[in-house]
Formats: structure tokens, sequence, C-alpha cells
């Protein structure tokens, strides 16, 4: 089973959005200056994004549409790495971001093989997991435990 194939089963009447093709992926890199690691551009082949329990957003659309309002991939790093106001910390600038609730998971480019997440509020971030199903598995947890 593929990873799509397995976050689709484990998250079951979730919200997935429609697969990306090859040139939105493109076009979003050519804007970030950088390649998606491997495992989301796997994902955002399957679907664009997808809502988690209590309609979090687990997994960001690639960009903010009308009827995908909020966050999206492209433009929320966008905003973090040009944010000159907030102080953020520098690990952000080397950090891609892909989707959340009130903290935020990315990948570090020094560190393709581990989840981080990061409260805005925070100087430094945790290491959350090795892939985003682990980390959304957490998460699913947490919210099945809450309910």
């Amino acid at each position: 089973m593929t990873q799509p194939e397995t976050v689709q089963m484990h998250f079951a009447g979730n919200r997935f959005g429609n697969p990306c093709s090859l040139t939105e992926l493109e076009r979003a890199e050519s804007i970030l200056k950088q390649r998606l690691p491997d495992s989301l551009r796997e994902l955002y082949l399957a679907f664009d994004g997808f809502y988690g329990p209590a309609l979090t957003s687990f997994f960001w659309p690639l960009f903010i549409s009308d009827d995908r309002p909020g966050y999206g991939l492209v433009d929320s790093n966008l905003a973090l790495r040009e944010d000159t106001v907030s102080g953020y910390p520098e690990f952000v600038l080397e950090t891609l971001f892909f989707g959340g609730n009130e903290r935020i998971w990315g990948i570090k480019h020094d560190q393709p093989d581990q989840i981080i997440e990061w409260d805005a509020w925070d100087s430094g971030f945790k290491i959350v997991g090795r892939t985003p199903l682990e980390v959304w598995l957490a998460e699913k947890k947490f919210y099945d435990n809450w309910t």
C-alpha cells in the first residue's frame, strides 16, 4: 500500500483535495525556489491537502483558493520567509511547513527524515516523527481521546 493510500485509509471520511498535477507541483517548487521532499510530492500527487479531525488543516493545499481558504503551503511558507517584523528563529527559513493546527509541522532541509513541530510563539521546535503519517496519527489519537 502506498503512503497516500495508507493516509486515506486511516482518515477515511475526512475531506481530501483532488490530486495535484506535476505542473502544479513544479509551479509551487519554482515559486518556493526549492524541490519539495519526495514524501510530500507523493502525497500532493494523490491529494491536494486534507482536513484532519475537527476540520484541522493537517495537510495544507499547495495554494490558497476561493474554495480552499486558509493556509496553503506556498503562501504560508513565503509569508514566514518574508516576515522581517516578527523575528522568527533562523530555523524557520530552513524549514518547509506543510500543515498543522495551533502548532505547525515542517521538514527542515538538513533533516529530511524528521518532522518538526513549531509553535510560532516559541523560539524552538521539537521533533515529532519521521513521516507526516506518523505525526498525523498521533494527532488523530489526541482528538480521538478528547471526544
